[in-house]
């Protein structure tokens, strides 16, 4: 799990960041959630161990990503285009990709909470996550590995 998991450079951003304006929902009929089985297959192999894991690894992930231990079977992959798009804009009102037109992300949903990934998105090397709540209108942290 050490080679998925970089969590030695997980950064807690503020939430309060400023808000810019933000467009309506995203084109409907447009993709909005990736559907690249590879990638999809290694995000959610990472946050089913994370999550189910006792290890030293996967409780550091946690505590980042603000969740708690649970049971793997209750992370799964969101495919429903108008929930990513839901997701999509409240990524960009944080502070994410000011276009909204052409950006497809990955969401996972672990319980009641999610966890977003625009895979064209980078820190340097590392890939962005935006934890986010239930409801998908706030963004919680944006641990980055």
């Amino acid at each position: 799990m050490k080679h998925l998991l970089g969590f030695g450079a997980t950064v807690l951003l503020s939430a309060a960041a400023a808000t810019p304006h933000i467009p309506a929902y995203p084109a409907m009929g447009t993709q909005r959630c990736v559907r690249d089985s590879a990638l999809l297959a290694a995000e959610l192999y990472q946050f089913r161990e994370m999550v189910s894991d006792t290890g030293e690894l996967a409780v550091l992930g946690r505590q980042g990503y603000q969740l708690p231990a649970m049971d793997s079977t209750k992370v799964t992959v969101v495919t429903h285009d108008a929930v990513c798009a839901k997701a999509i804009v409240t990524i960009n009102r944080f502070g994410g990709a000011p276009d909204t037109t052409s950006r497809s992300i990955v969401l996972i949903k672990l319980d009641t909470a999610y966890v977003a990934r625009d895979p064209k998105q980078f820190a340097g090397e590392f890939a962005i996550h935006y934890r986010m709540n239930h409801a998908l209108d706030s963004v919680l942290v944006t641990p980055i590995n």
